[in-house]
Parts: structure tokens; C-alpha cells; sequence
């Protein structure tokens, strides 16, 4: 199946981190997740899990830019939350199938406790 994608919001002036939260998508253990591969998107997640979970965000070799390896953080159980990037889009973006373009994130859980979301400042040059 295909991978569930991750929403980008931006933040609201007056916004709160439970507005970002109530606007994510439940960890999809079985398919896995993708975000927008536009080089200005953050990764939010939100765990509320009983135990820590293990984020994956994939990344494709990338010499040029020092991309060896994937990030992996692992929020504590209950209320931790981890955030990550932006992901410039040569050392992360997929460059093959239906996830070219996109960034590819996998969690660790057997829960829907952890709620991902994506995040884009209101400043951000588009």
C-alpha cells in the first residue's frame, strides 16, 4: 500500500503545539509515512505512547551534501516530542517509484499514539 502522507501546517500567529498536534496524522506502522520534499518542512512528532518510540527519517546517499545515514530520534514515553530538519531535497527526497520527490519517515510502534506533522514557518521562501 501506499504510504500515508504527513500534513504540513503552518504555524498560526497565536498558535499553540497542541494546534500543531490536533492538525497531525497517527503513526502508520504498516505502511510507514511521507513527507513533502520541499526543502522547508519540519518534522513535529508527538508521542503518546507508553514507551519511546523510534522515528526514522530516511535519507539517500548524498555526498555532496555529508548524507550517510538516516535520522533517527526516539521520543520518551507519555509526552515526548522530537523535531527534525528541514530535509534538503538531495540528501532526502526518494528519487525512485511513487515516493519520488518525497521524504520517507518510518516509525517504530504498534501504537497510534505517536501523531506526526509537518511544519512550515510562515516565513519560509516558497
Amino acid at each position: 500500500m501506499a504510504r500515508t502522507p504527513i500534513p504540513v501546517v503552518t504555524i498560526p500567529i497565536g498558535g499553540s503545539i497542541a494546534d500543531l498536534q490536533a492538525q497531525g496524522v497517527a503513526s502508520d506502522t504498516a505502511n510507514g509515512h511521507t513527507l513533502e520534499g520541499s526543502g522547508d518542512v519540519e518534522l513535529l512528532g508527538f508521542n503518546g505512547s507508553a514507551g519511546p518510540v523510534q522515528v526514522t527519517v530516511v535519507s539517500t546517499p548524498s555526498p555532496t551534501l555529508g548524507r550517510f545515514g538516516d535520522i533517527v530520534a526516539t521520543p520518551a514515553a507519555t509526552v515526548g516530542k522530537m523535531a527534525a530538519g528541514p530535509f534538503p531535497g538531495g540528501g532526502f527526497n526518494q528519487t525512485t517509484g511513487e515516493d519520488s520527490g518525497k521524504v520517507q519517515v518510518d516509525v517504530d510502534t504498534t501504537d497510534a499514539a505517536m501523531i506526526l506533522v509537518g511544519l512550515r514557518r510562515p516565513n519560509a521562501a516558497r
